[in-house]
């Protein structure tokens, strides 16, 4: 498994929304748990809290991996509870992108509005949940959600309601397919000029965030399924789309498309910017995608080319950073199929973690694509495979996790150093959650 075959997303939004109830269903669904939980009953996968039971909300962050047509996706979990905002906060640091869980029945809630303003320019999209009840009203809820963030938001599902307002057929506009309580079904056939309607107002949403595809839709006023996908996937990662869809944890309708969607249009750790890190004299140094890594001195001076000094081969693959730190007079880098180097930040000397013959490393030809350290200073690279932890006295990196149902490291692809050491850390006993232990 590869950096392209993960995605990463925060559940977020207002507390009773239905969260932790469709993580249950997603597992459920794609066989990672053998029976059906409820919050009700105190035995969903993520509320396995002593306290999360007795109160019926969450309290912490939990994390779930389900694996979908080859695909892993870590689920996160977090509280929607305004007490416990700062586990909110660091489910957002380490995803690529939200998931925006609201209630139909509720429409623009408090918790939705505000989890909006803390993603900033995090990619999201949104769910709406409970659809199947009566007096749910998805169509009002939409039509104030779009009234609020205008044209970001972009339905790429159509709805058939009864005479009590409550769903019973959902139609995925980007692959023309419709779902009911039952799984797929045919489009109904008085939904037909609707679903024309909005699917080219979804071609129109996706050609809008690529020059390309916008040129081709002005051709023939018409784009494939792949093509929208590829649209609305760029929108999604430069924040100009935010897609809705809908459907009910409870029954399960519309969850296939959700997984299927996230899997389609949610960016991977490789399609993320690289982050940046600043050494002891406050040198900020920056890695731009295909270009390399800049440093900026404290007083603003940028040199494009700050290891001119190194080999031709190194300074290749720094167009492949991904990930950085400062430890230890070093600069870290993680690079895609290059492993992690290390420069002395007084001498320019470089060492390779990957094909260095002094070094039996254990990264070979990984993509890293985050580094952090612990409480402790430990140094770990996260790899597709999972951890590799920094051996000071053997100057080599050591694989740590041994496969299985471990969460990697790399599950949280953009993690910030310190939130990422903590989250692990604090969960390393809860293997049932597939959390992978550090030590």
């Amino acid at each position: 498994m590869t950096a392209n075959d993960i995605r990463n997303i925060a559940l977020l939004g207002h507390g009773g929304s239905g969260k932790t109830s469709l993580v249950e269903q997603m597992l459920f669904m794609t066989k990672g748990i053998d029976r059906l939980g409820k919050t009700a009953d105190g035995n969903t996968t993520c509320d396995y809290d002593a306290e999360e039971i007795k109160r019926q909300i969450s309290i912490s962050l939990a994390f779930a991996p389900v694996m979908y047509k080859g695909k892993k996706i870590n689920v996160m979990d977090a509280p929607g509870n305004f007490d416990f905002s700062g586990e909110a906060v660091c489910a957002i640091r380490a995803a690529e992108c939200a998931v925006i869980v609201g209630n139909a029945k509720d429409g623009l809630s408090v918790g939705m509005e505000r989890t909006w303003k803390m993603l900033g320019k995090k990619p999201r999209m949104m769910f709406i949940n409970r659809v199947e009840e009566a007096n749910s009203d998805y169509v009002s809820c939409i039509e104030t959600i779009k009234g609020k963030y205008g044209t970001a938001i972009a339905p790429i599902v159509a709805t058939k309601a009864d005479a009590n307002k409550a769903v019973t057929v959902i139609v995925d506009l980007l692959h023309n397919k419709a779902y009911d309580a039952k799984g797929e079904c045919a489009i109904p056939g008085d939904m037909a000029d609707e679903v024309e309607a909005l699917r080219a107002e979804l071609m129109e949403a996706a050609a809008g965030a690529d020059e390309e595809l916008m040129e081709k839709f002005f051709e023939t006023m018409e784009l494939s399924a792949e093509d929208m996908a590829k649209g609305l996937k760029i929108g999604v990662r430069d924040g100009s789309v935010c897609p809705v869809l809908c459907g009910s944890a409870l029954t399960g309708m519309g969850v296939d498309m959700l997984m299927q969607t996230i899997v389609d249009l949610v960016p991977v750790a490789t399609d993320m910017p690289a982050e940046a890190a600043e050494d002891d004299d406050g040198n900020l140094w920056v890695a731009i995608d295909k270009r390399g890594v800049l440093k900026v001195d404290a007083r603003g001076r940028v040199d494009t080319e700050p290891f001119r000094g190194a080999s031709e081969s190194f300074r290749r693959e720094v167009k492949n950073v991904r990930t950085m730190l400062v430890a230890g007079g070093r600069l870290w880098l993680g690079t895609l199929a290059g492993g992690v180097y290390a420069c002395d930040l007084k001498t320019g000397a470089v060492r390779n973690y990957r094909n260095d013959p002094g070094v039996k490393t254990s990264l070979c030809d990984d993509d890293v694509v985050t580094l952090f350290r612990d409480d402790a200073g430990t140094i770990y690279a996260g790899t597709p495979w999972g951890f590799a932890r920094y051996d000071r006295k053997t100057d080599d990196f050591v694989r740590v996790n041994k496969g299985g149902n471990d969460l990697s490291v790399s599950d949280f692809a953009q993690a910030e150093v310190a939130a990422c050491g903590r989250l692990i850390v604090r969960r390393r006993e809860h293997t049932i959650l597939g959390v992978g232990n550090l030590r």
